[in-house]
């Protein structure tokens, strides 16, 4: 995996968030400039902060870390690891030594929401049940 792994210097814009996130999306403008929208990074360690959304009740999860000294807040979409701690508790769950598949999400109410698009174990595993 360290072979294929990205090293941006930060992922794409910093500094815009919505209310409830940091660093987790880019206005639409800027979006349209990149060159690129998905991204492969190595992270030591992130907390998984499984909640129920006020929403329709429906389940969350977000990926909590810091890559290159900045704090990221980022939604999870990959389907087997939402699948895995969708049957834990709302919490926090740290984890260690992570791949994330960073993408940018299609444009939503003025801008593009990075988001971890795949979560991949060092040994190049999906997380998964």
């Amino acid at each position: 995996m360290e072979q294929i792994q990205d090293k941006p210097p930060d992922l794409w814009l910093k500094g815009c968030s919505n209310s409830k996130a940091e660093n987790d999306c880019i206005p639409v403008d800027e979006a349209s400039k990149l060159k690129t929208s998905l991204c492969l990074i190595y992270v030591p360690s992130i907390k998984v902060h499984v909640y129920t959304g006020i929403y329709k009740g429906k389940r969350k999860a977000r990926a909590k870390f810091d890559y290159n000294n900045t704090k990221y807040n980022l939604s999870i979409t990959d389907p087997k690891a939402e699948s895995h701690f969708f049957k834990k508790q709302d919490e926090e769950y740290p984890m260690n030594n992570l791949y994330l598949c960073v993408s940018i999400g299609e444009p939503f109410n003025g801008c593009c929401y990075k988001l971890v698009a795949g979560i991949i174990t060092k040994k190049g595993n999906y997380i998964h049940d």
